[in-house]
């Protein structure tokens, strides 16, 4: 048992050295924005589509999140570098994330607009005796 509470302790170590190491308070601000950003993203995106199983979740769920994280670590590197020429690309991939988010989320919220628009527009037969009447 101390064995499992040390590995846990180390991992949440590990996971706050590698959040906190980047010098800079906006390219704090950035990567921690866009993190969310990404895991909001998907996870409106998954919510949208159809309530699934248990299981399903279980086993697709870390295959949906490896791209996110795979974009997470790569932003990470290019913030925290001390090449200009890597943060600033980086720090503009941040923005171009945070943005997209931002608007998918503001046309969904404000138009409510599905996106699988096989759900959301029923199409009603037309009835000839009502058009002639």
């Amino acid at each position: 048992m101390m064995y499992l509470r040390r590995t846990r302790a180390s991992i949440l170590a590990y996971g706050e050295t590698f959040v906190f190491s980047l010098d800079s308070a906006i390219a704090q601000g950035l990567f921690t924005a866009c993190a969310v950003a990404l895991l909001v993203h998907k996870s409106i995106v998954i919510l949208l589509y159809a309530p699934r199983a248990i299981h399903e979740i279980i086993l697709y769920g870390p295959f949906l999140f490896t791209f996110d994280l795979f974009t997470l670590v790569f932003l990470h590197r290019g913030l925290a570098s001390g090449d200009r020429r890597w943060q600033i690309p980086a720090g503009l991939f941040c923005v171009v994330i945070i943005l997209c988010s931002a608007s998918f989320m503001s046309l969904y919220l404000e138009t409510k607009t599905e996106l699988n628009w096989g759900r959301s527009v029923e199409v009603l037969p037309v009835n000839p005796v009502l058009i002639y009447r």
